[in-house]
């Protein structure tokens, strides 16, 4: 039993269910080329983050950072396969090794093996977690004469190579190039000028032909371009459009957000054919290693307007990215001299702006994504301005069915909505990008003009006016089988399913969605159970990666949660040798629903184990943070105030028996102040208590030299510590 639990542990603490891509298929265009959806219909949103020089990770820092980016609600990771290095840049992976043998330019292809395989482990990691993975095969700049003494035919073979190499994988998304205007500088420094080189543009035809010559039928291809305006010869519309291919453009409007409107809604209404676009490269939150001309997309207000702009003119999706994530440039001096040094910084892990992308992804699937389209007529008053370092802009989408209309100010402040084009009476409301809350606003007919002012406004203070039918709006707390395809958010909050329809919202409604491994118990997708009572063990590192501790006892990685985010930590931690358990923890969202951890397991008692320290500094202070503990819904802490018992930066262990009667043993943590938090857990068999027979006993032997004082002592303990 004991090894059937480790190993089943190993096997599933990334990954609770089937991949998605297994139940659904691979990706695919959806049928009105706007989109990205699943071969079954399943909606897919792309919420990428940028990590270009990954590969410059070692395996333990690609694990925690892939746990960390999972946790915060990303689905696609990007970065480069050949991490710089196949032209003149020189930069090899975490263990030295270049992508290809040799030096360049390369008179071949002679892939290092060594190199590749690292690659591989990111690609199967990322499965692991659910996540894609967009590999770009070279920068522009590398796929010309510096690089290949014959780009021609060299292009095309290494495009071949990567194709052949991840055929089949389902998690992966090709790249064929990145800033595609870089291929003009073997010419001089030409990096961002226009293509205007024939020969060049055939060079990046050529890498994107050998990919798709090798590459899965099915596996989509894409390539980056750079920020222009439509005609500019900079972006994949320009030069790719009729090309069989490119699957879909990925725009970069990485300097000037002010861009984001041209290039996306220009490839939005390109027709014959129609292909999804996206922002696959936006101004980087944080620092200077790519700084932004645009001052104002340096942090988390820059980063959630460019996400808002970038889907609400006709992106499919969104790539966020942090200036010290993509270089990897790790703690210390955030400049260009201190990149590729193998560490994905914490502080940029936590950035708030990354984490207030998971509200862009909550409110675009809350509807339909496949009937959204942009529309800036329904905004009557001044639509602002997207350019300079203060944009006030506001835009907006509705759905092609006129049901609702999402409206996103980016400072805030005043607008004036035509109430006409929505087909019933509407019910409007303020959803907050900062933390994904609704606030009420009232209800009203659907004639006529309306002037809505945001709650707050200003720099930093940016809302989406949310306008939906009055009859049936999302979130009423109902769910009817409609809501499967336009209002999911009712079904999710609800617990409810519409196995009644077409598609389903909740967890499962059959076996067979929940995958081979797992069955569909009353609408939830629940594994076999993890142990027994006479014989379990279970340990979660909350918020943190596989751990194995000073006892060589292992330490799944975070799995079994509901919600929350996560924060990692560098600190010492005091009253504990095994510090890195305690350095990493899952903290609550202050929006419903509570954080919770669910472990199938069989009935009968068990004992719970609950580590937790404080590291937040602005929270050492008493009354700092207070939450209650639930376990099978009976209280078991009360105002629990980690700093109160524990003091700052100390290890807190709470030990609890319970009984579970339902085959699930939950723990639900309930915020007073500030959020609650959990850094580790353990359920375990309880032991029986040592009795006061057994101590006397002990003792004749001892007295008879039939046992050591160590021994005898042992017994004693475990006689004093039994509750």
């Amino acid at each position: 039993m004991i090894f059937s639990l480790v190993f089943f542990l190993l096997s599933q603490s990334m990954m609770s269910h089937a991949a998605p891509w297994d139940d659904h298929g691979y990706l695919m265009v959806s049928p009105d080329g706007h989109f990205l959806e699943y071969e079954d219909g399943t909606e897919f949103f792309w919420l990428g983050d940028t990590a270009w020089h990954l590969p410059s990770l070692d395996r333990a820092e690609v694990q925690a950072y892939l746990d960390d980016r999972k946790s915060r609600g990303f689905t696609v990771i990007q970065f480069t396969g050949d991490n710089f290095d196949i032209g003149q840049k020189n930069m090899p992976n975490y263990a030295g090794e270049h992508a290809l043998q040799g030096t360049p330019p390369y008179s071949d292809i002679n892939p290092n093996e060594a190199y590749w395989t690292h690659i591989d482990y990111i690609v199967d990691e990322a499965a692991k977690r659910d996540l894609y993975v967009m590999i770009v095969a070279a920068w522009g700049s590398e796929l010309n004469t510096k690089a290949f003494t014959d780009p021609y035919n060299h292009n095309y073979k290494y495009g071949q190579f990567l194709g052949e190499r991840y055929n089949g994988r389902k998690n992966v998304i090709h790249c064929a190039s990145g800033e595609i205007t870089g291929i003009m500088n073997d010419i001089g420094d030409k990096t961002f000028a226009p293509i205007t080189d024939p020969t060049r543009v055939t060079w990046l035809r050529r890498i994107g032909q050998g990919l798709d010559s090798k590459a899965h039928a099915k596996q989509l291809i894409t390539i980056h371009g750079n920020e222009g305006n439509p005609g500019s010869k900079k972006l994949p519309s320009d030069f790719f459009k009729d090309e069989s291919w490119l699957d879909f453009y990925g725009n970069q409007c990485f300097k000037l957000p002010e861009y984001i409107d041209d290039m996306l809604y220009g490839d939005f209404l390109l027709t014959n054919p129609t292909k999804p676009t996206i922002n696959i490269e936006a101004g980087y939150e944080g620092g200077s290693v790519w700084s932004s001309i645009c001052e104002a997309s340096n942090n988390e207000w820059g980063a959630r307007f460019q996400a808002y702009w970038s889907v609400f003119y006709g992106g499919f999706g969104y790539t966020y990215g942090h200036d010290k994530l993509a270089a990897m440039c790790g703690p210390g001096p955030d400049n260009w001299a201190n990149r590729n040094k193998g560490v994905a910084d914490p502080d940029a892990l936590n950035a708030p702006g990354g984490s207030d992308m998971r509200h862009v992804r909550s409110l675009m699937e809350s509807r339909s994504m496949k009937t959204r389209i942009p529309d800036q007529t329904i905004i009557t008053s001044s639509k602002g301005t997207d350019s300079g370092s203060s944009p006030d802009l506001r835009v907006a989408m509705r759905d092609t069915g006129n049901k609702w209309a999402f409206v996103y100010l980016t400072k805030g402040g005043s607008v004036t909505i035509d109430l006409s084009k929505l087909d019933d009476d509407v019910q409007a409301r303020w959803y907050d990008p900062r933390n994904g809350v609704y606030t009420a606003i009232g209800t009203y007919p659907n004639t006529g003009t309306r002037q809505f002012t945001a709650i707050t406004s200003g720099e930093y203070n940016d809302w989406v006016l949310v306008l939906e039918s009055a009859s049936h709006p999302c979130g009423d707390g109902t769910c009817v089988d409609e809501d499967c395809g336009s209002c999911p958010e009712d079904c999710l909050n609800t617990g409810e399913v519409c196995c009644s329809g077409t598609s389903f919202t909740g967890v499962c409604c059959k076996d067979s969605d929940c995958g081979s491994s797992m069955k569909c118990i009353d609408n939830r997708c629940l594994s076999p159970s993890l142990c027994e009572p006479d014989d379990c063990h279970i340990r979660v590192n909350a918020g943190g990666p596989q751990y194995i501790d000073s006892q060589g006892n292992t330490w799944s990685a975070d799995f079994g949660f509901n919600t929350g985010g996560t924060f990692l930590t560098v600190l010492p931690i005091s009253g504990t040798i095994d510090d890195p358990l305690y350095q990493s923890e899952r903290w609550d969202y202050k929006e419903s629903p509570d954080l919770s951890y669910s472990f199938p397991v069989g009935n009968g008692d068990y004992e719970v184990l609950l580590h937790f320290s404080e590291y937040s500094d602005d929270l050492y202070v008493i009354g700092g943070r207070v939450f209650d503990v639930f376990i099978e819904e009976i209280k078991v802490l009360d105002h629990l105030d980690i700093y109160s018992e524990a003091g700052k930066e100390s290890a807190l262990v709470k030990k609890i028996s319970t009984q579970v009667s339902d085959d699930e043993l939950t723990i639900r943590f309930q915020s007073h102040a500030d959020n609650s938090k959990i850094d580790g857990i353990e359920i375990r068999t309880i032991e029986p208590c040592i009795t006061i027979d057994e101590i006397n006993h002990a003792i004749t032997g001892w007295k008879n030299g039939n046992m050591g004082m160590g021994a005898l002592l042992g017994l004693i303990k475990s006689y004093l510590d039994c509750d």
